[in-house]
């Protein structure tokens, strides 16, 4: 599969097909987890901002904000049980 198929309006079967495909052969995901975490960041960062109200500083190597423990503390939540023991 080319990785310009992976990304048109409906790709979950070539996801799907890359999927398997890529724990036969133990190659790389088109859109892998590190992909899409990336992308993911970009929303929960800005809703972060929002509730917030101010500017943020963002350390990706990190994954974390710069001197701001108050909006560090948003970026996870207490799990529900029965996930909260993992």
């Amino acid at each position: 599969m080319r990785r310009e198929d992976a990304f048109t309006p409906d790709s979950t079967k070539l996801h799907v097909e890359n999927l398997f495909d890529c724990v036969r052969t133990r190659k790389r995901l088109i859109a892998d987890v590190e992909l899409g975490h990336q992308a993911s960041n970009v929303a929960h960062l800005a809703n972060i901002a929002y509730k917030t109200g101010r500017k943020l500083r963002w350390d990706s190597d990190r994954d974390t904000f710069v001197d701001d423990e108050p909006a560090t503390a948003l970026l996870a939540r207490d799990a529900r049980k029965p996930w909260d023991v993992i």
